[in-house]
């Protein structure tokens, strides 16, 4: 077990953690403000990508909002531009050889029989961080990403700052380019000057959009997406006119953050902490008893429920991502969290 995975076990017994799972799931409401952006004939789907692959242009809202955190008086011509740049050059992660993993039919069966007649809608990885030991369904199906794409904009700006090109303590503005996009839950309002960090939390705890385009431009999609593909997601991607993802995708990732592998241990445990944050439940914690610590991301759209995250149990840790084509559909995500938690409980 990993000293970041013996933190977590450590901070689960923490009262303040403690997620009741009697709790009533939220929808996250998210994605909405995407597609403020997006051409209505461009797709049905809203995609960050899309916006950031425009030219920077001058700030033209009305308030304008300064990078230097203040508003342009009226009239006045347009300040600096309201859209961070990316790097150019980004050194590239090394690929990362997940564990071999170990079919469990038992597990497989309860879980599959959970779907019920929906299973084609549904894809779920499980799988224990120790032994490998797991079930899959569906796992190389794309669905649409909704909110889970900030975990790969969370990985991209935390491997970005471990390579010397910015620092978490670096400040920002949230401008009228950035608030443009902040329908739904918000951590950040206009003209708001915040670190990277309180930006990071934002993005991942609230599930801010206007947080996650700036990081995203300062991270460059082109990076992000050069980075998953050398750590080897395969079909896992920012595109302009969609957000395809898959569990095996994420299940690499989570896999990398739970071993203290994604970056490196201390960027592993910042990703955890910010994971832990997370205000909203698509089932993942509701499936859980009460006490026990999992750290995840949700997405909702209209054709996406999601929920991925790491379980650490008394009996160890394990990654569980569930994807789905239902809209708001928390119930199977709750079962499947909950029979999954009593398999591992049971060995």
């Amino acid at each position: 077990m990993t000293a970041v995975v013996r933190a977590l076990f450590a901070l689960s017994c923490l009262a303040s953690l403690c997620i009741s799972c009697a709790a009533e799931p939220v929808a996250e409401l998210g994605e909405a403000a995407v597609a403020t952006a997006i051409p209505a004939t461009s797709t049905p789907r809203p995609t960050p990508a899309a916006a950031a692959s425009a030219t920077a242009v001058p700030a033209t809202a009305s308030p304008a909002c300064q990078l230097d955190g203040t508003l342009a008086e009226t009239g006045a011509t347009p300040g600096p531009m309201e859209r961070l740049i990316a790097p150019q050059v980004v050194d590239l992660p090394q690929p990362y050889e997940p564990a071999a993993f170990r079919e469990d039919p038992a597990l497989g069966g309860a879980l599959q029989a959970a779907l019920g007649d929906k299973a084609d809608s549904y894809a779920f990885v499980v799988k224990d961080l120790s032994s490998g030991w797991g079930a899959s369904h569906n796992a190389d199906s794309i669905f649409y990403a909704a909110s889970l794409y900030k975990l790969f904009v969370m990985y991209e700006i935390l491997r970005q700052e471990s390579l010397g090109l910015l620092q978490l303590t670096d400040e920002v503005t949230i401008t009228s380019y950035y608030d443009s996009y902040g329908l739904g839950p918000r951590g950040t309002y206009l003209c708001q000057r915040l670190t990277l960090r309180e930006a990071l939390v934002a993005m991942t705890s609230q599930s801010d959009n206007a947080a996650a385009v700036l990081l995203q431009d300062l991270a460059g999609s082109g990076n992000i997406n050069k980075a998953l593909a050398a750590l080897g997601l395969r079909q896992s991607r920012l595109l302009t006119d969609d957000l395809p993802v898959t569990a095996t995708d994420i299940a690499l990732l989570l896999e990398m953050i739970g071993n203290g592998d994604a970056v490196s241990p201390d960027a592993s445990e910042d990703m955890m902490l910010l994971m832990q944050g997370e205000e909203f439940d698509n089932g993942l914690r509701a499936g859980l008893p009460a006490g026990v610590s999992a750290v995840h991301k949700t997405g909702n759209w209209s054709n996406a429920t999601h929920d991925a995250g790491i379980v650490f149990a008394p009996m160890g840790a394990y990654l569980i991502v569930v994807l789905s084509s239902e809209e708001h559909e928390t119930r199977v995500i709750k079962e499947i969290s909950r029979l999954a938690y009593q398999h591992f409980a049971a060995q």
